[in-house]
Order: C-alpha cells, then sequence, then structure tokens
C-alpha cells in the first residue's frame, strides 16, 4: 500500500494521502511544486518471454506458481505477469531463476558476489599445479 505520493500508470497519474487516492490539487496543497514529493511509484506489470510457457500449460503453470506460494497470472501466450520487483524475485527463487543482469534487490544466484565467478576447486588446483611447473622450468633455465 503507498501512503503520501504519485503513483503513475496508464491511465495516467494518481495522486495519495495517507494511502487514499486524492485530487492533484489536494495533493499539492500538502506537497507544493517545488518540494520534493516523498515517494514516486511506477506501476509497471512486467511480461516475460523469457519464462513464457505453451498456451496450453497456462492454466497448469499458474496452479504450479500457487503450489510454490508465488500466485502468478499468465497471458493468453503464456507469458509470466509480475506485479512488482518484488513479485518477480519470490517467482525467480521459488523456481530457480536469477537475473544475469541483477541489481540491488533482484534475485540473484547463491554464488554472487559482483562480477567475480562462483569458486571452482579444480580451476583454483590446475592454476597451483600450472604455477609450480613454471616456477621449475624457469629454475631449471638458470
Amino acid at each position: 500500500m503507498i501512503g503520501d505520493g504519485i503513483k503513475i500508470d496508464k491511465r495516467g497519474r494518481h495522486y495519495f494521502l495517507d494511502g487514499v487516492e486524492v485530487p492533484a490539487r489536494a495533493y499539492r496543497k500538502r506537497y507544493p511544486l517545488g518540494k520534493q514529493a516523498p515517494t514516486l511509484v511506477r506501476s509497471r506489470r512486467q511480461k516475460s518471454i523469457a519464462l513464457a510457457v505453451h498456451p496450453s500449460q497456462v492454466e497448469e503453470a499458474s496452479s504450479d506458481a500457487v503450489r510454490k506460494g508465488v500466485p502468478t497470472e499468465f497471458t493468453r501466450d503464456g507469458r509470466p505477469i509480475f506485479e512488482s520487483r518484488a513479485h518477480r524475485k519470490k517467482y525467480f527463487q521459488a523456481y530457480g531463476y536469477f537475473d544475469r543482469d541483477a541489481g540491488y534487490g533482484d534475485a540473484a544466484p547463491q554464488h554472487h558476489k559482483g562480477d567475480r565467478a562462483p569458486p571452482n576447486p579444480l580451476r583454483e588446483r590446475a592454476m597451483a599445479l600450472a604455477h609450480r611447473i613454471r616456477l621449475r622450468h624457469s629454475s631449471s633455465e638458470d
């Protein structure tokens, strides 16, 4: 729920004071132009092409999402509709997906530490062995 703020959607701007929609004039009385409004909420439902299911599986996918605790609406062509970033994150986590371009608060892989690759013990052992071989090779040339 929104407290004081402005919500923008396809139908235009909606002004809220104490969680109740009010005319712009009433909102501007409390928050005159020039003063920063407390919040600006953008309400855009996101439809995912990458996570789409076959149109014949829409009902099954919708009921499965409810079972996993993330009720999700699907378009007729099978695309899931995410109501917010939080909804998208919960859906990703419920199904084990992650966003490769994850930002703050998005669903990221468990090992995600910025741009570094996940730890790979085999690679680390191979690098250590290559280092020892180089040291041995360089000492034998002297």
